[in-house]
């Protein structure tokens, strides 16, 4: 457990540099009563990287191993290195493959794939870039996914508002913790009354939201 949410809630695979040991579940997911979505800072917190990476190819599946869809960083959002290609399972958008692009305002519900099947999308299109959090192990990353979260959410522009604000949340929990909360709440009025950037009220309405959820002791 990290941050208050179990592993076993999510899947994931490993980086090219190493072999691919594990696939992430098509067909059907299922999560314990205490399971609880996390929301954007809290994937944020958890993962070790934050990258941008394109969908580049996909290999076939060769006995247990599920067919895999392969992702190359692009850039850095949280993180160190940029690491080398990742593994997920899933295959490409073709003719019996069709791809629901991520709603590129919309900051709070999950790519409609991860309400669904597996709990997560497993159909790509290439060229498509998304934003992946990652996690370490040893000298390997991995693709964390949770069940009806978005962790696997499209950036179809470079200014695309889900980049803006897992960028914003990057530098909100790098605080500490008796700050955090002020820096939201700042981010917010900014958002709300001052910037004159078009899309400032969805980024207003997403920061409210993360106050809300973290309770009386983020509220003024």
């Amino acid at each position: 457990m990290r941050d208050g949410i179990p592993r076993r809630a999510f899947g994931a695979m490993t980086i090219a540099t190493g072999v691919t040991m594990l696939s992430v579940p098509a067909a059907a997911c299922s999560v314990g009563p205490d399971y609880r979505v996390p929301n954007t800072i809290e994937l944020v917190k958890r993962a070790d990287a934050i990258v941008i990476a394109e969908v580049v190819g996909a290999e076939p599946g060769d006995g247990d191993r599920e067919p895999q869809v392969v992702f190359r960083p692009t850039n850095r959002i949280k993180g160190k290195t940029l690491p080398g290609d990742l593994r997920l399972s899933g295959v490409l958008a073709d003719d019996e493959n069709t791809v629901t692009p991520s709603d590129p305002y919309e900051l709070a519900a999950p790519h409609p794939d991860a309400l669904t099947g597996g709990c997560r999308r497993y159909v790509f299109e290439p060229g498509s870039k998304l934003i992946l959090f990652l996690d370490r192990n040893g000298k390997q990353f991995e693709i964390a996914t949770f069940p009806s979260a978005r962790s696997l959410e499209d950036v179809p522009f470079s200014d695309a508002p889900w980049q803006t604000v897992v960028t914003l949340y990057v530098r909100i929990a790098e605080l500490p913790e008796r700050k955090q909360c002020a820096a939201l709440r700042e981010q917010f009025k900014f958002r709300r009354f001052y910037s004159a950037d078009f899309r400032a009220p969805i980024y207003a309405k997403d920061v409210e939201r993360h106050i809300a959820d973290m309770g009386e002791a983020c509220r003024d």
